[in-house]
């Protein structure tokens, strides 16, 4: 089996992304020439909540949410990424304070997929879940490229004019601090 290509720096996300909507994008802190299917888990009410009943590999079409989720410590409830568009049609993205420099050294991979390779997945009727399509498949997943991100790319495919996306930074539930992106 030979290795995956990867790419660097995140400017050819934003650029696949508007060329085509063939692709689909999964965020992990590891480059990966094989993502293996796990359990998932969202939090809801101050819990994690089993989210499907078999491992599966999720995916996203919107390659920010995914370069977020490569980028996030995945200690536990220190991170958050709404499913929905906020009030102004941008995402926002949540992390605890704590872990806000963690976040900032962080380096972590987009792999990229096509929409044949996965299923369309219809959440559960809870409406934060809603408004974003995600993808999912139940074996393992071998990614056409990974392309590997830092924290200043996340930050440059955020800051775009118009993009209306929004990185909190809360200490429990309370915000302390933000990030309004580029308007």
């Amino acid at each position: 089996m030979t290795a995956v290509e990867t790419i660097s720096g995140c400017s050819i996300l934003p650029t696949i992304h508007d060329q085509t909507n063939e692709y689909v994008y999964h965020g992990t802190p590891l480059r990966l020439d094989e993502i293996e299917p796990r359990e998932c888990r969202f939090w809801l009410r101050g819990q994690y909540v089993p989210d499907t009943e078999v491992p599966v590999v999720c995916a996203t079409d919107e390659p920010i949410i995914a370069a977020f989720r490569a980028l996030v410590p995945r200690t536990s409830e220190l991170f958050g990424c709404g499913r929905a568009r906020n009030r102004w049609g941008g995402f926002d993205f949540l992390v605890q304070n704590e872990a806000r420099h963690e976040l900032e050294r962080a380096v972590g991979y987009v792999a990229l997929g096509t929409k044949q390779e996965f299923d369309i997945y219809k959440p559960p009727d809870i409406s934060a879940l809603s408004s974003i399509t995600e993808y999912r498949r139940q074996d393992v997943f071998r990614p056409k490229a990974n392309v590997e991100i830092d924290y200043t790319d996340f930050e440059e495919m955020c800051f775009t004019p118009g993009s209306r996306n929004r990185l909190l930074y809360l200490k429990g539930e309370r915000r302390i601090g933000s990030v309004a992106l580029a308007a």
